[in-house]
């Protein structure tokens, strides 16, 4: 059996993230969905009620994933990049209009994320930092609270629409850079040592990933 419900929110959660939300009408959702207005009153009372459950959904999935990696058996430096990495895929699959859209239009939803984030990201990242310079990993010298601030800065400014990406270059490789840019500032010496190990590993998953998709693409092309 279909559920409805599901149906509704995914369909929306791609639309909006997509397109904004702010001129998405629930007519158009309808049709969409090739249901009647009615039905998706039924579920959904409003746009607002609609939007606020997609958002409470992709928060809990975010808290899941930085509990798994919180909770991970793996080393601080391999938590961080989990957790960079995570914020980065997340961020790349919401347009710029999504982002205008809830801080100008849904502004308590838009800081019910920020204070996710504060209480989740930020105050994980920075019991992290803590370990890793107990660990040795991360430069002593450096604030933790400066790093965790700049961060915040510089992750936020990546969701202003004014922002430009070059052509050749998507928002994710430009978040991706700068992620790695951040790490090897506040890592030291053996900690850009670990930090270099895991991106090499990482680098050799995704050439035998790409291959083997390769390999997919040619097999299908000759039973085609």
């Amino acid at each position: 059996m279909i559920d409805i419900r599901e149906n509704i929110i995914l369909f929306a959660r791609e639309t909006f993230f997509s397109n904004g939300f702010h001129k998405v009408s629930m007519e158009s959702i309808s049709s969409g969905l090739q249901i009647s207005k009615k039905t998706l009153y039924k579920h959904f009372p409003s746009k607002e009620s609609l939007l606020e459950e997609i958002i409470n959904r992709e928060l809990n999935n975010a808290a899941n994933a930085l509990n798994n990696i919180i909770n991970s058996d793996k080393n601080v430096v391999e938590k961080i990049i989990g957790i960079y990495e995570y914020y980065m895929n997340a961020v790349s699959k919401y347009s710029n209009l999504w982002f205008k859209d809830l801080r100008v239009h849904a502004p308590k939803l838009w800081e019910k994320i920020h204070s996710f984030e504060v209480c989740n990201i930020y105050s994980r990242l920075r019991d992290l930092i803590e370990e890793g310079k107990k660990e040795n990993l991360i430069n002593r010298e450096l604030p933790s609270e400066l790093i965790i601030h700049a961060s915040n800065a510089i992750t936020h400014s990546l969701l202003v629409p004014s922002i430009i990406v070059p052509q050749e270059y998507s928002i994710k490789d430009l978040i991706k850079f700068i992620f790695n840019f951040q790490l090897n500032a506040i890592l030291n010496d053996k900690g850009r040592k670990v930090y270099n190990r895991i991106a090499k590993s990482h680098l050799q998953k995704d050439v035998r990933k790409k291959s083997k998709n390769i390999k997919k693409r040619k097999k299908y092309s000759k039973n085609v």
